[in-house]
């Protein structure tokens, strides 16, 4: 395609590049730190919302009967879901827009005809620019990447825009792709452009209604294709509503249609699975590519309509108003507005006042205003001039909201009476004077009578170049056109309350009953007709209703408002009664204005009721009486007390006070309040018990329309003549706009509350409130006239000391902002001495109160969601995809890591099957829990708003219906399902974890990333704690228990013939292979051995008996806890992996603490961790107490005297104990029941040495949480830390019982212990009792030994015959008879004198030796004599005592003697 180059900037979308954007393009990129958020436009009821990347996310559509019909991506539409959308760069398939395809490898595209084929793929790299024209139509710039084949990174090539705007009813996306460096960027790469580009549009679309009954209902669409030639798309939902798309490519002056192609398409049907696709070719040398995308959203059923003309390029520039000349740059005009401002009263601030005001008219004009039908005749019917609703939050939760319709509605009547007075102020022939009236407003009623009005519109004309564009006399014209479209909006808004509400038997297809709102919200009706007729009237607005036929002869009873307004004797509640005082005095001061307004009559004459006047005057007495006991009670101040706050400054905008002359106003009652409210210095909690009243709500400080009431007051003062200079006051007013500009968005929008589990959040009006005030400061700049100078200030007159008193009251640790100094009159004695006695009771305050809360540490990130948050099927499918290196590459690290796998292979099939069928598949295995808290709206109950979450549980069970909500559960992602906390139970041992790689997967890539540390450490069955701190905050803890159990004989015979080493192996199903890895049997399990279960029989019968039936078995039981939290601690994920605990005592444990901390959840994780640590420890108690009672009773190691008595006595069993030493000397096998009972003593070693690493860590994790619960931040009140004390003192009482159980059991081991070394000792004393008793035995046979020796020497020489000649011949008997008595005796002497001999005979040795030597040798055994003796017992046993050696002596010696 051919396509010429042209410079000129309104042709081929030039503009749209970064030098040729001009003024009226408004950059946001000051703001990127800001908290992300989408962005919102429209035009005439049909709107769009594109996320942080400029990527669409909803559209809408008016329609005769529905109302508002909705069209958006593929995801929930709840807030949760919808806010963390809106702030991602990249949607996926929550996005349908225009875009470049995510995937395109498998196109081969060749650089040029002369080069071989590569194959390209290009992507977008960082946002290099995001902004938009004329605060209306979002702009995002990306930087270009290309990856080829080869080449390891991406390469920068060049910058996409993506700009999108409505015009005539179609959404336009205009996606230009340019070859042209940033001048930011570091390399920038020439790369031939000669290659394909894929795009990317359309997706999965959800429709839903904004009248039905349930508004967040969605039905999800099928895409069809109409035409064969696929040139655009029809996305249709039960031909109810459809979305037609179509995609052409600029060439030249033209278009050329693109062709859609869908891959998963059979025939004329597309799945609703992905997006369908587009190719175009990216033109050689510098021209870009310049694609259009339009989106039609209708009735399924209305005529098929022909696609209009496509825009060109110059038609676009014109209507979107991008020439800073045009009628239609609102983005000049402001910027030239607050110039002015700040030229004239050369003071500066740091809030772009010009973006937030520029940006708030423009939403409520062409977002939340919605054209609205009303019937006629028959059928409803669209006016060509017809009614406008404002709609608040369209795209989250749409609703007709009466109170932010008042206060939107106001800011519009503002900004027309601002612009007014400053195109007055511009024109060379009035300059009016500053005004004294305190409204808001700052411009007296007579300054109004010279202006026109009704200002004519000025065609548009072009300056010469000569003139600037930031000069007033060039946006005179822009001003008259906003001017009109300001009125004509107005005009229109009132049209649609007096029909909707006032006049009778209406009936339209966007009524406010459908929104669910208080009923005191009907109030602010008549507060906004008589507020836009009273501030309007000098503009001559026309108001249609009045001239309808029939108008004065309405009925009064009859019209809806009379229906929805509550009676006036119901009494409202109590936290409501001040507020219900205002807006009840409020309404009928209206009405009373509107009734008697000297012009035509606004209302019926049935409105005018008798003694209305004195009705008024009784509810202004009671609300002052309200402001003044609100002012006297001297409570703290809350965010509920904001409205009061700007409820208070509206008495004299609406005429409300009949007694102009009373002594102090409503509005000088409201700024006393506010200048006495103090700082949060506690924080309460965010549920009570029930029925227990008190406070709930948060600090008012992360509240930003709080912060704005003091600049409410500032605005107020502004004007008046007080002791402060203008300069004085105007760093007062900048002290407050900083406070405020935190709080801005990246769309300088103001976040109205920090908190996202209150209802502030959707107070849609809070950047109209604050750009109303802010506007009013504005003008009163403009009409002092005259610059910053101390000496045109007007003499000091008096003391302030409110402001003085209020300076010093504020916390130093909050004042970030300049000290200013306090100018006395030292003339003014009474006034010093006020203030002397109030700084001197500030003084003692301040010595009792605690500091203020850092409320700025409760600041958001810039995105609310962790990003896990975001992993699903459809977000993020590149984490269930094994293709894709990153994911294959965590998983192998994970599982290597955990099961020592190193160098084996791993096979990755399971990984493929992580989808909804591979997760089924896995739960068919595993019985996980899973407990989700929601947030929930906050409810009102009794005298405070009670905050909370809903809880929902999940287990996996038989029922096929239920897995699959499990299934959902697990593949869908956190923020769609709006899941704040989640909690899994995973109650599977190490060997089912780890052997199951789809788990193991779908943990550490998808359900909870956080938590592979905790399943590694679960593996090596080591306890451990850790505590990660930083933007994650991860808690982890593994502990070690034994469990008793029992099994059949035959699993134990198994059991015990296994050796001590073996191979666990999980076995899965289907493909999924088998983990094997080796397990120690004795370190996992403790089983009686086979060979000592006949010593049980003798011990305990019983036992023996119970054995043989069902053995018992002791198992090492694991159990991990990971908890895993954001920075703030306001969003977690905990994962247990336990076999102990029950779901519902955790459920209900953690529901109560999140609740009560909502506050503080910086507290309530290390409380959350705390308390499911402590019912882990309670179970781990009750384990070990009955493996421990399992030793004891089995084998009697510990049985005291009494309870062996009263076992003889009932002969329950033979024997009192197994360390029992008399009754063990009994027994036949003695040495089998020391070795019984040696066995009980090693088992219970080791139950007592898991029990104390397991303690060291929980000590470990008690003092580390402890620590951080004291930090806080923020002190509690008594109430929260009473309930942390409580919390605290249950876990305690939970260690408690492993601290007695680890004693008693230590107790029992040690007294075991002195009873095996007494049943040592014993041992050795019987064996020594036996040696004595044995050699006095042989003694004896020694002693007979010697007197049968003579006898049998003499015998045997007698025997010898007498041949032999060696008996003396005829000695006989009596020589027979002499010589054995004369060898007895010969042979006693010997013995009885063998000592002497022997000594004899050694003395006798060595005199001959040391005779007969030269020098000689000291004879042998020169010592001790009694070291002989000394040596005697050295072969004792070390083990026994000196008292028993000492006794075997004494026994041996006795014995001996």
């Amino acid at each position: 395609m051919a396509q010429k180059e042209n410079h000129n900037p309104k042709e081929s979308f030039n503009w749209i590049r970064r030098e040729a954007r001009g003024p009226t393009y408004v950059s946001y990129s000051e703001l990127s730190d800001r908290l992300a958020c989408s962005f919102e436009f429209g035009d005439n009821g049909r709107a769009a919302s594109c996320n942080y990347g400029g990527e669409l996310l909803n559209m809408s559509a008016i329609d005769e009967e529905q109302g508002i019909i909705f069209a958006h991506g593929n995801f929930e539409s709840t807030y949760y879901a919808s806010l963390a959308r809106a702030q991602r760069h990249d949607g996926g398939k929550a996005t349908f827009g225009l875009g470049i395809a995510a995937s395109q490898d498998p196109l081969s595209m060749a650089a040029s005809s002369n080069q071989k084929s590569q194959n390209y793929r290009l992507e977008l790299g960082q946002m290099t620019e995001r902004g938009c024209f004329n605060y209306r139509w979002p702009y995002n710039e990306y930087a270009l990447l290309l990856h080829e084949e080869k080449d390891p990174g991406p390469k920068e090539i060049g910058t996409c825009a993506r700009m999108s705007f409505v015009k005539d009813g179609i959404l336009y996306q205009v996606m230009r792709l340019e070859k042209q460096c940033r001048p930011e960027a570091n390399i920038y790469h020439y790369v031939p452009w000669g290659v394909k580009v894929a795009l990317a549009i359309g997706g999965p679309i959800r429709f839903a209604a904004f009248n039905t009954e349930d508004s967040s209902a969605v039905c999800e669409g099928n895409a069809s294709v109409e035409h064969d030639v696929r040139q655009y798309l029809r996305v249709s939902k039960d031909s109810t509503n459809q979305l037609e798309i179509r995609v052409s490519q600029l060439d030249g002056d033209r278009y050329d249609p693109l062709c859609l192609e869908c891959p998963d398409s059979k025939g004329d049907d597309i799945a609703a699975e992905g997006p369908c696709y587009a190719y175009a070719d990216l033109p050689d040398g510098r021209r870009p590519l310049t694609l259009v995308a339009e989106f039609r959203l209708q009735k399924a059923d209305s005529q098929s309509l022909p696609w209009p003309e496509t825009p060109t390029s110059a038609e676009i520039y014109d209507y979107l108003g991008v020439y800073p000349y045009s009628r239609m740059a609102t983005g000049v005009m402001w910027e030239t507005v607050f110039l002015k401002r700040e030229q004239e009263s050369n003071y500066f601030s740091e809030l772009p006042e010009a973006n937030l005001v520029g940006r708030c008219v423009e939403k409520i004009l062409t977002v939340d205003l919605v054209p609205v039908a009303f019937k006629n005749k028959e059928n409803l019917e669209f006016e060509e001039t017809g009614p406008l609703t404002l709609v608040s939050n369209l795209f989250l939760r749409p609703s007709i909201n009466l109170e932010s319709f008042f206060w939107k509605l106001r800011f519009l009547v503002k900004t027309y009476r601002f612009l007014a007075t400053f195109k007055q102020l511009c024109s060379k022939d009035t300059s009016p004077e500053s005004s004294s009236n305190e409204a808001s407003d700052g411009m007296d009623e007579a300054h109004l009578h010279i202006i026109a009005p009704n200002v004519p519109k000025i065609e548009s004309h072009h300056y010469e170049a000569k003139s600037a564009w930031n000069r007033t006399e060039v946006i005179e014209n822009t001003i008259s056109w906003q001017m009109d479209r300001l009125k004509e909006s107005i005009e229109r808004s009132v049209a649609y309350l007096a029909r909707s509400f006032i006049q009778p038997g209406t009936q339209t297809n966007l009524s406010p009953l459908t929104s669910t709102m208080s009923q005191s919200n009907y109030y602010y009706v008549m507060m906004t007709l008589w507020y836009v007729v009273k501030r309007c009237d000098p503009f001559e607005f026309a108001w249609k209703w009045v001239e309808m036929d029939g108008m004065k002869s309405w009925p009064s009873d009859d019209c809806l408002l009379a229906h929805c307004l509550p009676p006036d004797y119901l009494l409202p509640k109590e936290k409501e009664k001040e507020k219900v005082a205002f807006l009840k005095w409020y309404h009928y001061a209206s009405v009373w204005n509107l009734c008697v307004r000297k012009k035509r009559t606004l209302l019926p004459k049935a409105w005018k009721m008798k003694n209305l006047d004195m009705k008024v005057n009784l509810l202004e007495r009671d609300a002052r009486r309200a402001a003044a006991s609100k002012l006297s009670a001297c409570q703290p101040y809350s965010a509920e007390d904001e409205i009061l706050d700007r409820l208070g400054f509206l008495a004299e905008p609406l005429n409300a006070e009949f007694w102009k002359r009373r002594a102090g106003s409503v509005a000088s009652l409201t700024v006393k309040r506010i200048l006495d409210r103090d700082f949060t210095r506690y924080l309460h909690p965010g549920r009570h018990s029930d029925g227990e009243p008190g406070r709930t709500c948060g600090p008012w400080e992360v509240y930003a329309l709080c912060h704005h009431s003091r600049l409410l007051v500032e605005n107020y003062q502004y004007g008046k003549d007080d002791t402060r200079t203008r300069k004085r006051k105007a760093e007062d007013a900048e002290i407050y706009r900083r406070e405020l500009f935190i709080f801005l968005s990246g769309e300088a929008c103001l976040i109205p509350c920090w908190e996202r589990t209150n209802m502030a959040s959707f107070q849609s009006e809070a950047t109209s409130v604050l750009a109303s005030t802010l506007l009013g400061i504005c003008q009163k700049d403009l009409l002092w006239n005259r610059p910053i100078d101390e000496s045109s200030e007007p003499a000091h007159k008096q003391v302030d000391t409110n402001s003085t008193y209020r300076q010093l009251n504020t916390d130093s640790s909050h004042s970030n902002h300049k000290k200013q100094d306090i100018e006395l009159d030292t003339h003014n004695r009474p006034a010093i001495e006020t203030l002397l006695v109030r700084l001197e009771g500030l003084q003692k305050v301040k010595t009792t109160a605690p500091p203020a809360i850092e409320w700025m540490r409760y600041k958001p990130p810039r995105q609310y969601h962790h990003s896990n948050f975001f992993n699903s099927l459809d977000d993020t499918p590149e984490l269930f995809d094994h293709s894709r290196k990153g994911s294959s590459r965590i998983v192998k690290r994970f599982l290597s890591s955990s099961l020592n796998i190193h160098g084996r292979d791993i096979d990755e099939k399971p990984l493929s099957e992580l989808n909804e069928e591979g997760i089924s598949i896995m739960l068919k295995r595993h019985k996980l829990t899973v407990i989700d808290l929601k947030a929930s709206d906050p409810e009102p109950c009794s005298d405070h708003i009670w905050q909370g979450y809903t809880s929902e549980t999940s287990t996996v069970t038989d029922d096929k219906s239920g897995n699959l909500d499990m299934t959902k559960k697990l593949s869908d992602s956190l923020v769609d399902q709006e899941v704040q906390h989640r909690t899994i139970i995973l109650p599977t041992s190490s060997n089912g974890i780890f052997g199951d790689f789809r788990l193991l997967a779908l943990f550490s890539c998808v359900i909870h990333v956080d938590s592979m540390d905790c399943f590694i450490n679960h593996q090596s069955r080591f306890p451990d704690f850790s505590c990660q701190k930083g933007n994650t905050w991860v808690t982890r803890i593994t502990l070690r228990s034994w469990s008793k159990s029992e099994i059949t004989p035959e699993d134990y015979r198994e059991r015990t013939n296994r050796p001590g080493t073996s191979k666990s192996t999980a076995t899965l199903p289907g493909s999924v292979r088998s983990i094997e890895h080796p397990i120690d049997e004795e370190d996992v399990r403790i089983l009686l051995p086979l060979n000592l279960r006949d010593s049980l029989k003798f011990i305990n019968e019983d036992a023996f008996a119970k054995e043989e039936q069902s053995p018992g078995i002791v198992n090492l039981t694991v159990s991990s806890i990971v908890l895993s939290t954001n920075g703030f601690g306001d969003f977690s994920q905990c994962t247990i992996i336990s076999e102990l605990l029950d779901q519902d005592d955790v459920k209900k444990r953690c529901k109560n603490i999140w609740e009560q901390f909502i506050h503080q959840p910086q507290t309530a994780r290390c409380l959350t961790f705390l308390a499911i640590l402590g019912l882990l420890c309670q179970k781990m108690a009750d384990d070990y107490r009955r493996a421990m009672k399992y030793f004891i009773q089995t084998t009697r190691i510990d049985v005291s005297k009494r309870e062996a008595y009263w076992f003889r006595m009932l002969i329950v069993t033979k024997r009192d104990s197994i360390f029992d030493g008399k009754s063990l000397l009994q027994v036949s096998d003695p040495l089998s029941q020391l070795q019984l009972g040696l066995w009980s003593l090693e088992s219970m070693f080791k139950l007592h040495n898991s029990l104390e690493s397991s303690m060291r860590c929980i000590e470990e994790a008690s003092v580390e949480l402890r620590s951080q619960i004291h930090y806080g931040p923020g002190r509690r009140s008594e109430c929260l830390e009473r309930i942390c004390q409580e919390s605290l003192e249950l876990f305690d009482r939970n260690l408690d019982k492993l601290v007695v159980l680890n004693a008693e059991l230590n107790q029992k081991i040690e007294l075991n212990n002195r009873y095996k070394d007494s049943l040592s000792t014993i041992l050795s004393l019987e064996d020594s009792r036996n040696s004595i008793r044995q050699n006095s035995t042989i003694q004896k046979l020694t002693y007979l030994t010697i007197g049968y020796l003579p006898i049998g020497l003499i015998t045997a020489i007698f025997a010898i015959p007498s041949d032999q000649n060696v008996l003396i011949p005829r000695m006989g008997l009596g020589g027979y008879v002499a010589s054995v008595i004369i060898l007895l005796v010969i042979t006693f002497v010997v013995a009885m004198y063998m000592g002497q001999l022997l000594r004899g005979f050694g003395k006798l040795t060595a005199f001959n030796s040391s005779s007969s030597g030269a020098g000689g040798v000291p004879p042998p055994n020169s010592g001790n004599a009694s070291s002989g003796d000394s040596g005697r017992y050295s072969s004792r046993p070390s083990t026994l005592s000196s008292r028993s050696r000492r006794t075997i002596i004494d026994v041996e010696q006795g014995k001996g003697e």
